[in-house]
């Protein structure tokens, strides 16, 4: 089951879910890692960016101040179904560049790990991972596309 959580970051709301090691904000699922850390500080990489984070009384972000709170939420109720059942993951890139492979398509189902599609982006290939395994729906781009980092590649339905 999920852990829910509240978290602000100078005043602005996010909905965050964290389950088997895979997180989402605001329904969205995030590539994130924790890359490095010593003693209250820590090295980020999220979405493609990296971030040093120092945690203490005061919480900054790469060395600026920012207020955070954080408050656990209740387990959502399970849906008819499971609460996963009801819930798709969308796969964005973490950053923009050319699609110069597609392993998939449309209904095809997946393992978690295994590899949607390949974009090239600063003279180096990435393979985009599949962060959940399920149905691939909606898939948007082909061979050849330039996206943007904030382009929805595809969706996974849990299932199948």
């Amino acid at each position: 089951m999920a852990t829910r959580w509240e978290l602000t970051v100078n005043g602005k709301p996010f909905a965050v879910e964290v389950e088997a090691g895979h997180v989402a904000v605001d329904d969205q699922f995030v590539e994130a890692r924790i890359v490095a850390r010593s003693g209250n500080e820590l090295v980020v990489e999220a979405a493609g960016q990296t971030f040093n984070v120092r945690l203490g009384d005061a919480v900054t972000l790469d060395a600026k101040p920012v207020q955070v709170t954080l408050r656990r939420l209740a387990p959502k109720l399970a849906r008819k179904g499971g609460e996963a059942a009801a819930r798709k993951t969308d796969v964005k890139p973490p950053m923009p560049g050319r699609i110069v492979g597609v392993s998939v398509k449309d209904g095809d189902t997946v393992q978690k790990g295994q590899v949607l599609v390949v974009l090239e982006a600063m003279k180096m290939q990435n393979e985009i991972a599949a962060p959940v395994a399920g149905v691939v729906r909606g898939l948007a781009v082909k061979q050849g596309d330039t996206i943007e980092a904030s382009k929805v590649l595809c969706s996974i339905e849990p299932g199948a």
